[in-house]
């Protein structure tokens, strides 16, 4: 299964990285780079998150289990019926601090682990207070179509400032960067996108003008 190939590669990474380590405390020289590895290395020393694609129930928990065993930073992508099990994952999630992004949300169910997807996932999670992003899947869903995906949200219940900041601070935040962008804020990056109106209300509404580096790139 792809969990237990999972947890042979994670024991691997492991025991090459000890090796090195040994070898390296010891003066001697280091093992044969291992290229399938070496890029393993980061996420069994907790410098870079795990990225698990899981969209059933049985595959989040699974994912959470490995996580929770090998002591690793995660995301979870997709987390389709991952509002079906919210209770019982919660304080898993809470204890590793995983990342949750959840869609494509605009799609339709093309495979069986998607039937149960639903666009109330987002207001569930908020409702059991687990933060989350959301993402198209781009280009499964293309990205400009980000706004319509929350503003679903938004029409099921999820408060409209809580969805805004699944699209900025929160995604910011899953991806490391939120020191540099995700809000608007004195000494981030100046990316900055004005509207005529509110996008996750209208539909029809426009972008003004857009600001890269503090650069205007859009507009008059």
């Amino acid at each position: 299964s792809i969990a237990s190939q999972l947890r042979g590669t994670l024991l691997d990474t492991l025991e090459y990285d000890r090796s090195i380590k040994d070898a390296k405390q010891k003066g001697e020289k280091p093992p044969k780079i291992d290229h399938s590895l070496e890029a393993m290395l980061p996420v069994v020393r907790g410098e870079l998150p795990l990225k698990i694609h899981a969209h059933r129930a049985d595959d989040i928990m699974t994912a959470l289990r490995i996580a929770k065993e090998f002591n690793l930073k995660i995301t979870l992508d997709h987390f389709t019926e991952g509002y079906m099990i919210i209770d019982r994952i919660k304080p898993c999630i809470d204890e590793l601090n995983a990342g949750i992004i959840i869609g494509p949300l605009l799609h339709e169910r093309s495979k069986p682990e998607v039937r149960n997807r639903s666009l109330t996932s987002a207001r569930t999670l908020f409702d059991n207070g687990v933060k989350f992003a959301i993402m198209t899947d781009h280009p499964v869903v293309p990205v400009q179509y980000l706004p319509v995906c929350a503003a679903l949200a938004v029409r099921e219940g999820l408060p409209e400032d809580v969805a805004l900041e699944a699209i900025t601070i929160n995604a910011a935040r899953i991806a490391g960067i939120d020191s540099r962008v995700g809000s608007l804020e004195v000494g981030k990056d100046a990316d900055i996108a004005i509207f005529e109106g509110n996008p996750l209300r209208d539909i029809q509404c426009r972008t003004k003008a857009v600001f890269v580096g503090g650069k205007q790139v859009v507009g008059e």
